[in-house]
């Protein structure tokens, strides 16, 4: 390849990196913002849509500051919502969500036919934990979802927590992340159960000796005596605080949650102040949807190549926490199961906004 050429994709790419693409809705907070603004007419969102009944936003949000901006906010605020027990969110009068927690922001633009969901549009948000208010990740929490006009479907959602029959939406093929070129390493791998162990022979370096085994030696404990009340329930507790951090420390990105599209792209949900950014690239004209991700200042990279999805349904996008309950054989998850109380959590949004995405322009750093 000659220099001239070379030097031509690399200011092709170098531009795409920092294109600027029409925005179609905006929902990056002015810094003059304040919690008592999402209550009225100038907010940038739906000031009655999505909270529990009788609250205000102002009650359920603040404007943290924040040692790091998310990508796409340089002179906006992030954005932290909160639920309670009051989090019961009340489409009618006569039709309490009982079973779900909610708090949501929708673009005040995106009425459910306006022009977010034709032609290609690009869903930018970041989202961080708020590790003083930690979800209770025995729940799934939807993160954000487009639900389609007639309210039938979500066409994509961004999950965490313990998602129901996440198993059997990973679709195989995929790396653990996925999506070929994802983030791996988040702990979802499984052994081939093909596979047996095979007993170790005399002098082989790689069968290690067994260290429950020896610890069983060593210690008593471990050897599957009876231990003392005491210690069984520190144990116990120690075990109860692993496993609930174990479980559902991942985001998930769920094509249309009524066809077996599953999961197109899963990653780790770190904390300490991670800012983890998304760009959903959502063509509506060909029925796909592509994830761009990155974390902190990094630049959104193609995780996920444009699959097929039905995205057909129009709608709105939905930003914030709608946690479901716990329980068997629930007929009904808006109105049935299990939610703890008191609830007390909380998670950090920045750099709301969707962009034209025609002719594939793609925003993928400020």
């Amino acid at each position: 390849m000659s220099i001239v050429s070379t030097l031509s994709i690399l200011a092709l790419a170098a531009s795409t990196l920092a294109q600027k693409c029409p925005i179609i809705l905006e929902g990056r907070v002015p810094a003059t913002a304040t919690p008592a603004t999402f209550d009225t007419p100038e907010s940038l969102f739906d000031p009655k849509n999505v909270k529990g009944d009788g609250l205000k936003f102002a009650d359920l949000l603040t404007l943290p500051k924040l040692a790091k901006p998310s990508l796409f906010d340089k002179d906006t605020q992030a954005i932290s919502l909160s639920i309670s027990d009051k989090s019961i969110f009340a489409p009618s009068p006569t039709n309490k969500q009982t079973g779900f927690r909610r708090v949501e922001l929708i673009m005040a633009k995106n009425n459910g036919t306006d022009s977010s969901t034709i032609g290609q549009r690009v869903i930018h948000f970041s989202i961080q934990k708020d590790d003083t208010k930690a979800f209770n990740t025995s729940h799934e929490y939807q993160l954000m979802f487009l639900e389609d006009a007639k309210f039938s479907t979500n066409q994509i959602a961004v999950k965490t927590g313990t998602v129901q029959g996440l198993e059997k939406l990973k679709n195989p093929g995929r790396s653990a992340s996925g999506a070929a070129g994802a983030p791996k390493g988040n702990g979802t791998e499984k052994a081939d159960p093909k596979k047996k162990d095979e007993p170790a022979k005399k002098g082989d370096p790689a069968k290690k000796e067994d260290p429950a085994k020896k610890n069983a030696a060593e210690d008593p404990s471990c050897s599957g005596m009876p231990l003392p009340v005491g210690t069984r329930k520190a144990r116990r507790a120690v075990a109860e605080r692993q496993a609930k951090a174990a479980v559902g420390n991942t985001i998930i990105v769920q094509g249309n949650v009524n066809t077996d599209v599953g999961v197109l792209f899963e990653t780790e949900f770190t904390g300490g102040g991670v800012w983890h950014n998304f760009g959903i690239v959502m063509d509506y004209d060909k029925n796909t949807t592509a994830v761009l991700y990155s974390t902190d200042a990094n630049p959104l990279k193609e995780v996920v190549k444009p699959t097929k999805n039905e995205i057909g349904g129009q709608g709105q996008q939905h930003f914030g926490m709608l946690k479901k309950p716990t329980g068997e054989g629930l007929k009904d998850v808006t109105k049935e199961g299990f939610q703890q109380s008191p609830v007390d959590e909380a998670i950090i949004y920045g750099g709301i906004f969707i962009e034209d995405g025609a002719k594939d322009c793609i925003s993928t750093a400020p």
